[in-house]
């Protein structure tokens, strides 16, 4: 069996369409807010993926 995956959204329009025009993401932005939501946890950075490359 694979991983399951599931999002919450709340947007203004039709998520896909918002979704695919989303850039790259800030990696210190991310961090930060990785670290606020884990603290105390050990938070690494690396490499990001694009979702546009996963089959649908």
């Amino acid at each position: 069996m694979g991983a399951k995956t599931g999002l919450l959204v709340f947007a203004d329009g039709d998520v896909p369409d918002l979704l695919r025009q989303v850039g790259a993401a800030d990696l210190e932005r991310t961090s930060g807010l990785m670290r606020r939501l884990y603290r105390g946890w050990e938070i690494e950075e690396s490499t990001g993926s694009d979702l546009s490359e996963l089959p649908v």
